[in-house]
């Protein structure tokens, strides 16, 4: 099952518009063409895509980041840094596991005293508020990338057996490809080409895409911590009006896009369970209305990746448990976010389904003693007779 992501990982290897470029003005794409793309692209495990992407700046985003501060952890292969920019050996399969393993570890530890490790020690704080040091954004956002794909992966092993999940790692911004129609165009010649013609056994069925804005008019308070002045407009997050353009063109190849909102302490658990459903339907109020409203969902709330005051994405895990085919109801491989909830959370909870929403405590008997996140929600924005469409009898196939 393949999902696409639009995320920018790292702009000195190739991306989904550089390789397609050649293709101008071809109806479809070649046996040629398609291989150079799975090659640079396409990755079906963690470690496949810290090998493909990250090599060069492995250090710099695998240091282990703290809500105390920030320590980088030298791995063995690695050498020091010179000119801001770590040169390092062969990237070998070891060498990649422990780069993960070295960011992202306590996802693994929650079989033993998981409600411990998972709830917060501290009362969460805004990355924005933390110093230079920690919260450069750029390097955030390749850790939070790095660790959903991560969850993609760690959730699609919990719930598929005969399925392999795949990741197109598109490594574009959605404002670059946008901003040029011919970039657009040769972008739908390859999903006109796995969806409609002769590639059908490459299939894009889901779309990722993070980093949504969640504040229409919301001040660009992270300025300060851009540091090396790279960042620039890709780093931000993703205006309203540009999902709206983005789910024109992947509704015409009947791709399901999953988005999730900025990460943030506004989006987080720890704020779902106080202030409920509500804030994520106005966000995407001009969703319900889109022609296409039935091929996108809002996942959500981003789930906290324990000691590192980073997030792991919900639609990572969302689109992960989709693809394995799993829907409302179904237990996440990710142990709950230990928070009170409002009472006007449970009502929201209980009255209206909304999105892919995630959550650990819920008025289902039984399900308040589970030791994981259940995705109680599976429904798309599309909105008929007052109730949102489900995502299971989505127009692809039943994933029963």
């Amino acid at each position: 099952m393949r999902t696409i992501l639009f995320a920018q990982v790292n702009d000195r290897k190739e991306d989904i518009l550089s390789l397609l470029m050649r293709t101008e003005g071809q109806l479809a794409l070649s046996d040629e063409q398609m291989q150079e793309i799975n090659t640079h692209l396409l990755v079906r495990s963690t470690e496949e895509y810290v090998q493909k992407f990250l090599p060069e700046t492995l250090q710099a985003v695998c240091g282990r980041v703290s809500m105390e501060g920030a320590t980088q952890k030298v791995l063995p292969g690695q050498e020091e840094y010179a000119g801001g920019r770590c040169h390092m050996g062969a990237v070998t399969d070891k060498l990649s596991r422990d780069a993960v393993d070295a960011l992202a570890h306590r996802l693994v530890q929650h079989a033993k005293n998981r409600y411990e490790i998972w709830h917060p020690r501290k009362s969460e704080k805004a990355c924005d508020e933390m110093s230079e040091t920690v919260c450069d954004r750029e390097r955030r956002k390749q850790q939070e990338v790095l660790l959903g794909v991560k969850g993609f992966f760690e959730q699609a092993g919990t719930g598929q057996k005969n399925r392999q999940s795949e990741l197109l790692i598109l490594n574009i911004s959605v404002k670059e490809l946008l901003a040029h129609p011919e970039k657009c165009a040769v972008f739908e010649t390859y999903l006109d080409t796995v969806n409609h013609k002769t590639y059908t056994a490459e299939r894009v069925a889901y779309a990722v895409l993070p980093e949504v804005s969640y504040h229409p008019a919301k001040p660009n308070i992270r300025e300060r911590f851009q540091g090396n002045g790279k960042t620039g407009e890709q780093s931000e997050p993703i205006p309203m009006a540009d999902v709206e353009r983005l789910l024109t063109v992947l509704g015409r190849y009947d791709i399901f896009l999953l988005y999730q909102y900025e990460t943030g302490a506004d989006t987080s658990a720890e704020a779902f369970a106080a202030n409920g459903v509500l804030p994520y339907q106005r966000a995407a109020a001009a969703l319900d209305k889109h022609a296409y409203a039935a091929h996108i969902s809002c996942c959500y709330p981003n789930l906290t990746a324990p000691q590192e005051g980073l997030y792991i994405g919900a639609a990572y895990v969302a689109s992960a448990m989709l693809s394995a085919g799993a829907g409302e109801g179904s237990v996440t491989a990710f142990p709950k976010e230990l928070y009170p909830y409002s009472g006007q959370t449970k009502e929201d909870i209980a009255g209206e389904k909304y999105g892919c929403l995630f959550v650990s405590e819920t008025p289902a008997a039984g399900w308040a003693a589970e030791p994981h996140m259940v995705m109680l929600s599976s429904r798309t924005c599309g909105c008929g007779q007052g109730t949102y469409t489900i995502i299971k009898t989505h127009g692809h196939k039943r994933w029963d």
